[in-house]
Order: C-alpha cells, then structure tokens, then sequence
C-alpha cells in the first residue's frame, strides 16, 4: 500500500517536523498511517525522514518474497522506527527477559539476515559478543527460528487484525532452514555489513560544503592577497570546482566501494580537459586524486553526514597513468632560455622588466616570489658578520649585496649575492618605491599604481601583473624581430638554475632554488654549515660573468628609458592589468 510522500517542509505548531509512513493497525482495527515526530532541525529531519523511508522499504520488500498484501508496522518495527525519528542511528534491538547471550546473539544475526542491507545494533554489546563468540566456537547445526508469543504470529497481518499483535512475520528469515552455522558463516564473510543508506545527500552538494570548510580552513586574519584567504587555499577551491564540472551529481549513498573506485579511476586515467581532445596533465590528475582524498577525509568525519569510508578504502589505487606523449616529452630538455635571447628581451624591455628579468635569473625567483620580497630582506653594500665568513669559507665585504630570506612555499632559507646589474635595478625601484604614498606596503615590486602585484582579482584569480609584463617584453623583441620562444616567466627560474648546475653542481643548485627542508632563519650557524652558500656566492659570480652580454644589452643607462617607442605594444595590457 502506498505511503504518503510529502515534499515540502514545513514546521508545525510546536516547531517540529513531521512525516507519516508506513502502516499500522490502530485499537479499531483500521489500517492508519503513522505519524512520526522528526525534530525541530529541517537538515536532521530529512535524514530522518529517509532512514525511516530506507526501512519502510525494506519491510515491503520482504512482504513482496512472502507474497503478503501489504506491510505494515508491528511492535518490532515500529519500535526501530520510533528510535530513528527521535535521533538514534542504527536502532538498537533490545535483549528479551530470560534471552541467553547466545539467543540473542542468533536472534540478532537472524534480523540482520532478514533486513539484509538496513543497518541494526546490539542494545547490549557486551552480552551479543559474548554470545558470537559462543556461536562461532560451537555453531549448531540444528534449524532456528524467532520466538511465536502465539500461533496467530505466522498469519497475514490482513487476516487477524486485533488478535497478530506483534506480527513477527515480517521478521521472519527468508528461508526457515538457517542454522547458526549459516549464520556465523555469512556474518564471517561480511554478509551482514551495512549497506549505504540513501539519505537525499547529494555529491555536489558536499563538495560546496567542503569549499565552506576549506574557506574557514585557510582564512588568514590579516589579508595577504586581497581576499583574507592563502593562495594555496585559492588552489584548493579551484580544484573542488574542477569535480563539480566532471563528475556529475549523484547520492553519496551510491558512492560504495566501486563507486570510489570509478572517482578515483576517472582521474588514474587522465580525463580529456573539457572542451579539448587533450588528455590532462599528469600532475593535474594527481593534484585531483589528493582534492578527493581530502574531500573523503573531512565528510567521513563530518557528523553532518551518514557517509562513511567503506571497508577497503585504502587499498583504491591512486596511481596515475603514463601515456605514451609523456615518454616524448621526458625526452626533451626544460625549457630554457638562451643568453642572445635574454639580452633581447634586456633590450626591449622598460627599467620595472629589466628588473624582474634580473631578480628571476639573480635569485631564481617566481612572479609570486618577486611580488612578495620585502625591503628588509633586501641587503645592500652589508658584509656578513666575521664569525659567518668564517662558516661560509668565503670572504665578503660592504661591495656587496643581498637578499636573505625564507622562500614562501617551502620555508627553505636561502641567500643570494647580487649582481652589480641587479643592485642598480633595486637603486631604480627604491627611487620609484620612495615616490610613493607612505602607506604603501614595504615591498620592492609594487605596480605603477602602488599596490601588490600579489592581490588577487576581485574574483578570486591569480593576479598576472608580473606575466603580463614579462608577455609585453616578449611581444616588444619580437616585433623587433629577435626571435624570443614564447616561453612563460616560470621558464626564467628553470633557465638560472640551469646555469647555477652548469657552472657549480646540483647541490649548489639546490641551494639557489631554495630546495631541501625548511630551516629556522635565527640560527644561521646551523644554515651555514650544513649548506654551501659560500660555493652558491662564488658560482654566482661566474654566472653574473656570463651573463654580461645581457648588460651590455640594456645600454648605459639601463634604468632610464630611452626609446618611448619600446613601449607601445604594451600600452593596452598596462592600462588592464593594472587595475586589478
């Protein structure tokens, strides 16, 4: 018989929720719909609502195998009913007077055969796995079956409605026959492990959840780019974005083992980009794989939902595939810039891109290196102190110039020794940053506006200031014919620690690139000992040594611009970056 299916949600009188379903015989002898109070939380309510539905289901399934009119609540159902409207998840089965632990134990094992797939628990733990352990050590083979308070328990519910009173027919096993080795067998192979119940939770809508949970998560008090929440947060909400438009919505109820599996497998498998023929990058698919696992991490923990991590969840591959264009490109060297076509870009380019051109090749730094440095990190005509010459194995003098620092996505401390050419470009942006406004924030790069190139856009995306102007530079050779690869701005770090090995070793290199684990910056002793900075000085003087036909290209004055045409073809990407 059909239950009334309500889709709206409205609050009654005293501000609870309320649903009917299924059936039951009041004290008249009429078939009447029960009424089940949910609470005062519409979100508790509808999970509520579909536990109850979830065992409604079940009950009318095994109606259907025994070929019975229709189902109806008796005083073990309903009594599970009644525990799940009022908050208690899985309902618990109570242990009968005079029931031995192994009684009830086998009483248990049997409802959960019968309502194979709803999820039922022990009232008493302690007496139930005392009674397993009674069944498993010595199973029986005689037949079992419940307990019959009277004959009548065996007939239809339609036939005796006043006198079936509990009706345990719906409580039955499917079959008669099962003995209690049945029984400790199918609970051994995890025949009786709870299936996933259709709560209405749907896949999208915890993914936004999640977004929520990881806005919270990675806000900063004080605004580092513009938004109050870190880049790597920024990151992380992009890439939610990015299973919101592959995957398509479904329940989370249908996210069992295999359906995991087919999530996980999706990206494993390198999906096309969308809108493309090209498969995503290796890097892209695993950056995917490790959002879902976080994803997974935080809903199994969240109380909020009914979705639990299943059993075997940790043994879901994570691997990404290779294919066969990986192995071509793995071929081919980095990307790298050679010194003719710096020195081109040198030329062509205004005095603020000459001196990201010099800070990416001096101290391989990336844009968001370069937006982030500070003037007190920058260190100029200041010797190290004598008793840190000594750790360094070098010898340096008020000549020269720094910056020190601890790079921002890893932590890792490092120092780099400036080119003369490099120190003249921070001269030109002291002079440049001096004009400014006193408010601005002490930063080295700031736009001809006097704010960060590290702010985010007003919708969230990764401020390009830098790239655009590293883009006009390149665009300004080429329209002079120098024939610059289109390379990106991140290419220039690849192209200085290039360098930085060709002319030292790949400790060095590590050194420059600010590889290897963070360090605390107070105890320099430590950081000097253990890594080669006095090496990393000396191979950056070679480097600055082959590098000086880039200098000469900028001319004398390679701080004053001379030719006002050079800087027409970035005019318009001027005008737009800035503003952001």
């Amino acid at each position: 018989m059909a239950t009334r299916q309500r889709r709206g949600w409205k609050a009654g009188p005293d501000g609870k929720f309320t649903r009917q379903i299924g059936w039951k015989w009041n004290s008249s002898g009429k078939q009447v719909q029960h009424k089940f109070r949910l609470g005062t939380n519409q979100r508790e309510a509808q999970r509520r609502e579909a536990r109850l539905r979830h065992l409604w289901d079940t009950i009318e399934r095994r109606v259907t195998a025994f070929d019975f009119d229709g189902a109806m609540w008796n005083e073990l159902t309903l009594g599970w009913a009644k525990q799940i409207a009022n908050g208690t998840f899985p309902p618990r089965v109570q242990i009968e007077p005079d029931e031995t632990p192994r009684e009830y134990a086998s009483r248990l094992l049997q409802l959960r055969y019968a309502f194979a797939g709803f999820p039922l628990d022990p009232h008493d733990i302690a007496t139930f796995e005392i009674g397993l352990k009674h069944m498993t050590a010595d199973p029986r083979e005689v037949t079992l079956g419940l307990r019959k308070p009277n004959d009548t328990a065996y007939l239809p519910p339609t036939t005796c409605p006043t006198t079936c009173e509990p009706n345990y027919v719906q409580t039955m096993p499917f079959y008669f026959g099962a003995t209690e080795q049945d029984l400790v067998r199918e609970n051994a192979n995890g025949q009786f492990r709870n299936k996933p119940i259709q709560t209405g939770d749907m896949f999208h809508t915890a993914l936004r959840e999640f977004q929520e949970h990881l806005r919270v998560e990675f806000r900063r008090p004080v605004s580092e780019n513009g938004t109050n929440i870190s880049d790597w947060g920024h990151t992380q909400l992009k890439q939610v974005d990015v299973l919101v438009a592959h995957h398509p919505n479904r329940e989370l109820s249908t996210l069992t083992l295999d359906g995991l599996d087919e999530l996980f497998g999706y990206w494993r498998r390198r999906p096309l980009k969308l809108g493309t023929e090209q498969p995503v990058q290796k890097a892209t698919s695993g950056n995917q794989i490790d959002i879902l696992k976080k994803f997974f991490k935080w809903l199994h923990r969240n109380a909020d939902y009914d979705w639990k991590r299943p059993e075997g969840y940790e043994e879901i591959s994570h691997k990404v595939a290779t294919l066969q264009g990986d192995h071509v490109a793995g071929l081919h060297q980095v990307d790298t810039f050679r010194v003719e076509e710096l020195a081109a870009l040198f030329k062509c380019g205004t005095p603020i891109e000459r001196a990201l051109l010099l800070l990416a090749l001096n101290c391989g730094f990336g844009a968001r290196e370069i937006a982030t440095l500070r003037w007190d990190e920058v260190h100029l005509f200041k010797a190290h102190e004598p008793q840190f010459q000594e750790l360094l194995g070098i010898g340096t003098t008020d000549s020269d110039s720094f910056i020190k620092r601890s790079r921002g996505k890893t932590g890792v401390y490092g120092e780099w020794m400036l080119f003369d050419m490099t120190v003249q470009a921070i001269q030109w942006l002291r002079r440049r940053y001096d004009d400014f406004p006193s408010n601005v924030e002490p930063l080295v790069m700031l736009n001809d506006r006097g704010k960060p190139h590290y702010r985010r856009t007003q919708n969230g995306n990764v401020n390009s200031q830098i790239v655009a102007r590293f883009n006009a530079m390149k665009s300004r050779a080429n329209k002079h014919k120098c024939s610059v690869p289109n390379h990106s701005f991140g290419k220039l770090r690849k192209t200085a620690g290039n360098l930085v090995r060709q002319l030292g070793d790949g400790e060095v290199a590590g050194v420059f690139l600010a590889h290897s684990q963070s360090v605390r910056q107070d105890d320099l002793s430590d950081v000097y000992t253990n890594r080669p900075f006095g090496r990393l000085f000396e191979v950056l003087q070679k480097v600055e040594e082959h590098l000086k036909p880039i200098f000469v290209a900028g001319g004398n004055n390679p701080f004053e611009l001379q030719n006002q045409d050079l800087v027409t073809p970035y005019a318009s990407l001027h005008t737009i970056k800035d503003k952001q």
